[in-house]
C-alpha cells in the first residue's frame, strides 16, 4: 500500500511537471530573425501547401456589376462578400458564385455606409457586420440585406475611423481603430464587441502613448489558424495571441540586424522608402504549418515553419497551374487560403506564352485561367482561385 501510494505521488508530481513545463513553453516568444532568413533563400512548389484548387465564377449582370477595383471580404462555406470600390456598394453571393442580394447603400443615412467601408460575417455566416469607418458606427445586417442592428462608437473609437473588423470564432467582434493624429488617452490597439454591438474589451490599451502619432493607420492585421486568433502589431514588432477571457499574449517577435526596427523607420521622415527597402514585414498571416510574413523590399515572402523553426525567404514556385500568386487570407473553417485572380490586368504584367510553356501539374486549369485573359466575355465577373491546403 505504501509503494503505491509512493507510485502515485511520483507519478502527479510527474504530470504537474509536465503540465507546467506545457504551459511555459506555450507562453514562450519565438524569435524570427527576418535578415538571417534572407541570406537563407529558398524555392518552395505550391504543390508541397496545396492538395487541390478550386475555381468560382463570381456572376456579373446589371444588378451586380462591380468595378475594377472589387475587395473580397469574406469567404466561408455558404456566403462570399465583395465590395465594390467605385461604386462603394456591398455584394452578397451565394458559395458557387450566384448573385443573391445588395447589402446596405452608399449613403449617411440608416442601413447606409460612407467610402471605405470594412465587413465581416459572422461564425454561422447569418449576419454581415459592417465598419462605416467615415462615421465611426458600426451596421449588422441579415442576409437578405435587412438592418438588425446599428450603433454609433464614438465613445469607444475616439480616433474617429474603423480601419479593420474581425470576426473572432466565438463571435467576438474586433475593430482596428485608425491612430490618433496626436495622443490621447483612453485609445486602445484593438476594441471588442459581442454581435449585439456591446463593448467587452479592449487589447492593448495604452494611456497618451507617444508612439501613436508615427503614422497614423492601423498597420495591424487580425488572422487565424486552427489555435486562435492574433493580430500582428507592427509597432511592437510583436503577433499576439487573443485568450478566451479577452486578453492576448505576444507569440512571435520579429528582429532585424540591419535598416532598424518598424518604430525606428517610422520616426523618419523618410519612412515609406525605408520600410519597402527594408528587409521588415509589412504583412503577416498563417498559411497551415507557417507563419507567413511580407514586405515590398528585398526580404519578399519569408516562411516561418511552426513546426522546425526555420524560417527562409521562400519563392513559391507554382506547379500545380502556372499563374503567379500571392497568398492573400487563410480562412480556418474550411482550411482555404485564396488567390483573387485579376484577370482583366493580368497580361500587362505577366508573360503568357512563358506561362503556357510551363510544366505543371494541371495544365487544364492554367489553359482555362488563360482563356479568361485571351477571350473575355462580356458577362465576365470577379475569378476566385481557391488554395485548399492541406
Amino acid at each position: 500500500m505504501q509503494f503505491q501510494l509512493s507510485s502515485l505521488i511520483i507519478i502527479l508530481i510527474s504530470l504537474l511537471y509536465s503540465c507546467s513545463t506545457s504551459q511555459s513553453s506555450d507562453k514562450e516568444i519565438v524569435e524570427i530573425n527576418i535578415t538571417q532568413a534572407v541570406d537563407q533563400a529558398v524555392k518552395l512548389n505550391l504543390s508541397k501547401l496545396v492538395k487541390d484548387v478550386e475555381i468560382i465564377e463570381v456572376e456579373s449582370n446589371i444588378e451586380c456589376f462591380m468595378d475594377t477595383p472589387a475587395n473580397l471580404y469574406f469567404l466561408g462555406s455558404k456566403y462570399i462578400l465583395y465590395h465594390d470600390y467605385r461604386n462603394n456598394q456591398f455584394f452578397l453571393f451565394d458559395r458557387n458564385g450566384k448573385f443573391l442580394n445588395k447589402i446596405g447603400q452608399s449613403g449617411k443615412g440608416p442601413g447606409e455606409y460612407s467610402f471605405y467601408p470594412k465587413a465581416t460575417m459572422s461564425k454561422d455566416e447569418s449576419k454581415i457586420i459592417v465598419a462605416d469607418n467615415r462615421a465611426n458606427r458600426v451596421i449588422v445586417f441579415d442576409t437578405e440585406g435587412k438592418v438588425l442592428a446599428q450603433k454609433n462608437l464614438s465613445e469607444h473609437i475616439q480616433s474617429g475611423m474603423i480601419d479593420q473588423i474581425y470576426c473572432m470564432h466565438n463571435d467576438q467582434l474586433i475593430l482596428l481603430p485608425r491612430r490618433p493624429y496626436k495622443p490621447i488617452d483612453g485609445f486602445a490597439s484593438l476594441v471588442l464587441f459581442d454581435l449585439e454591438l456591446n463593448k467587452i474589451g479592449e487589447v492593448l490599451p495604452r494611456a497618451n502613448d507617444e508612439n501613436l502619432t508615427y503614422l497614423n493607420l492601423a498597420h495591424a492585421a487580425v488572422f487565424a489558424n486552427k489555435k486562435g486568433t492574433y493580430f500582428w502589431e507592427m509597432y511592437l514588432d510583436t503577433v499576439f495571441q487573443f485568450l478566451p477571457d479577452g486578453s492576448s499574449v505576444p507569440k512571435f517577435h520579429f528582429t532585424v540586424e540591419k535598416n532598424g526596427l518598424s518604430k525606428q523607420m517610422m520616426t523618419s521622415r523618410e519612412w515609406s522608402t525605408k520600410i519597402y527597402e527594408s528587409v521588415f514585414p509589412i504583412f503577416v498571416n498563417f498559411i497551415p504549418g507557417y507563419l507567413l510574413s511580407q514586405n515590398g523590399g528585398n526580404a519578399g515572402t519569408v516562411l516561418h515553419n511552426l513546426k522546425t523553426g526555420e524560417a527562409n525567404q521562400t519563392e513559391i514556385v507554382n506547379d500545380i497551374y502556372g499563374m503567379p500568386i500571392r497568398l492573400l487570407r487563410y480562412f480556418p473553417s474550411g482550411q482555404l487560403c485564396f488567390d483573387t485572380f485579376d484577370w482583366d490586368r493580368f497580361d500587362q504584367y505577366n508573360d503568357i506564352d512563358e506561362i503556357r510553356s510551363m510544366k505543371v501539374n494541371k495544365p487544364e486549369l492554367r489553359d482555362k485561367l488563360l482563356n479568361y485573359v485571351e477571350n473575355p466575355a462580356d458577362d465576365q465577373g470577379q475569378i476566385i482561385i481557391i488554395l485548399k491546403m492541406k
